[in-house]
C-alpha cells in the first residue's frame, strides 16, 4: 500500500542551521526550489534570493530558539508546494566592550623638559588593548588635549594641570568603552 502524503505537508530542501542573533548567513538549498517566495508571518531579518538561498541576518535581541520559516514554491507539475527551512538562533555573542573595562588610570612618562607626556592606557587591570583595538580621547567631558600615538598610547598635554581624562577603546568588533582615568604622572630623567 502506498501512502500519499497530504497536499498540505511540507519538504525541507533546506539543512536545519544555527546561527548567533547579531551575525548574518547565507543558506543554499541543498534541493532546487522552483520559484520561491517568502510566505507571510517569517521573521523580518530573513530574505530570499530568486534561487532559493535564504539570508538570515537576526538582529542582537532577536528572542533565542527556534523559528520555522514557511516558502511556497512550484512543483515539477506546476502546482504549489510549500517548503520550509529550521532555524536555531543563538544568543549573540558578547561584544569586546563586555567583557574588558578600560583601567580607571593611566600612567604618563613624562620629561622635565616637556610639556606633556605618553599616557599608556590599559585594560582588566594593566593588561595590553587586544590585538586591532586602539584608545582615542573621548570628547563629551574631556578638558585635556590628548592625541592618539600608538594603539595604545595617546600625547598628553600638561598632565599635572589636569590629572585626568577621558578615554575611549575601539575594540576590533567595532564595539566601543568610554570611561575616565587618572592620570599617574611619572618623570624620566
Amino acid at each position: 500500500m502506498r501512502h500519499h502524503e497530504p497536499a498540505t505537508s511540507t519538504c525541507c530542501p533546506y539543512p536545519r542551521v544555527s546561527i548567533r542573533a547579531g551575525a548574518a548567513s547565507v543558506i543554499a538549498p541543498v534541493a532546487h526550489v522552483r520559484t520561491p517566495i517568502l510566505s507571510s508571518g517569517n521573521p523580518g531579518w530573513v530574505s530570499l534570493s530568486p534561487n532559493g538561498a535564504l539570508t538570515l541576518t537576526p538582529p542582537r535581541e532577536t528572542p533565542v530558539g527556534h523559528h520555522h520559516v514557511r516558502i511556497r514554491a512550484t512543483g515539477q507539475d506546476g502546482s504549489p508546494k510549500p517548503v520550509s527551512a529550521d532555524i536555531d538562533v543563538l544568543p549573540a555573542a558578547l561584544l569586546d566592550a563586555d567583557r574588558h573595562s578600560i583601567d580607571a588610570w593611566c600612567e604618563v612618562i613624562t620629561r622635565p623638559d616637556s610639556p606633556g607626556g605618553v599616557a599608556i592606557v590599559t585594560i582588566d587591570g594593566g593588561r595590553a588593548l587586544p590585538e586591532g583595538a586602539h584608545v582615542e580621547s573621548a570628547h563629551h567631558g574631556t578638558r585635556i588635549s590628548a592625541v592618539p600615538v600608538n594603539d595604545d598610547q595617546m600625547w598628553v598635554a600638561s598632565p599635572r594641570l589636569i590629572p585626568s581624562l577621558r578615554l575611549r577603546v575601539v575594540y576590533p568588533d567595532g564595539s566601543t568603552d568610554v570611561a575616565g582615568a587618572a592620570l599617574l604622572v611619572h618623570e624620566r630623567s
